[in-house]
């Protein structure tokens, strides 16, 4: 059970990692590789519940001071998340915004084809 409480632990530190190169991601407007490093992250998510569960059938053995650590990194994702969605809800603003101007301009520019005249 030691072990599986270093690999929780190494996992937390990798999906906290990850989380803080998202956030910076989307604070920064880079959306290229933004789903790929979600889905990475969200299999990570699924590795560590997995880990969870096996230590929590077996409570023998466990390194109290790694699971208190991996408890206070989870703890910092959360908040990183809350940022994470805020930011995303700014990137969807601005390209439905985009999408608008987009739109609108066309249709404007469309009320000048005069070969079109219905």
């Amino acid at each position: 059970m030691q072990n599986t409480s270093m690999l929780l632990y190494n996992m937390t530190e990798k999906i906290l990692s990850l989380t803080l190169k998202v956030l910076q991601d989307c604070e920064i407007g880079e959306t290229e590789n933004l789903t790929e490093d979600l889905n990475n992250r969200e299999r990570l998510i699924g590795v560590l519940n997995y880990l969870q569960d096996k230590l929590s059938k077996e409570p023998t053995n466990i390194n109290k001071q790694l699971i208190e650590e991996s408890n206070r990194i989870l703890g910092q994702i959360e908040k990183l998340d809350i940022q994470i969605v805020d930011s995303l809800e700014k990137i969807k603003e601005e390209t439905n915004s985009e999408i608008a101007k987009v739109y609108k301009t066309k249709e404007n520019f469309r009320g000048y084809n005069l070969k079109n005249t219905k």
